[in-house]
């Protein structure tokens, strides 16, 4: 039954995204008493560039970590990244992003386990950084056209991208590293 009612959940939450751009032009329909304006607003498009920067937790999720559903709050570190973009057209773009920070997690003689082997192990990166290139297409300009005051646009992304991280396996209980075997 509640595995019923989390599925009725999400699909109310993305049936209620998909719609949100039938709303937008629900609010165009003149209120009765009001002459129609015979003006109409054209809108154009200015391609740009575009700069972010973003900073906050950074949580690992794998092999090596305390439960099953998010890790403990002392193996949350900081993540940060940069990105810079342009958008060439009301559709087309590119992005370029750069991720950093430090993963770690453990799993220790309380972690739930099927099989009855004992984990003492503790992970940490020396290093932690994921490079990527992104096209993005703008679904909601491609098919309804471009619309500067549109408050909700969904994207479709196709990138490449580049990982590299730096990590140590130990036993918590002696700091020994483990050697992969």
């Amino acid at each position: 039954m509640k595995k019923l009612l989390q599925l009725s959940l999400k699909a109310l939450i993305a049936l209620m995204i998909m719609a949100m751009p039938l709303m937008m032009y629900g609010q165009d329909a003149e209120p009765e008493g009001q002459e129609e304006k015979t003006e109409k607003k054209t809108s154009s498009f200015d391609p740009y560039f575009f700069i972010n920067g973003n900073i906050g937790a950074l949580l690992y999720h794998g092999d090596i970590t305390s439960s099953t559903v998010l890790p403990a709050t002392d193996s949350w570190n900081l993540g940060y990244g940069a990105m810079v973009g342009y958008q060439i057209s009301p559709v087309f773009g590119l992005r370029l992003q750069y991720l950093g920070g430090k993963l770690s997690g453990y799993k220790d003689k309380d972690y739930i386990r099927a099989s009855s082997d004992v984990y003492n192990w503790q992970f940490e990166t020396t290093s932690f950084m994921d490079v990527n290139l992104n096209a993005n297409i703008n679904l909601s300009n491609l098919i309804g056209g471009y619309n500067d005051e549109r408050g909700v646009s969904f994207r479709a992304i196709v990138g490449i991208g580049y990982l590299s991280s730096q990590s140590t396996l130990s036993d918590i209980t002696t700091g020994v590293e483990i050697m992969p075997g």
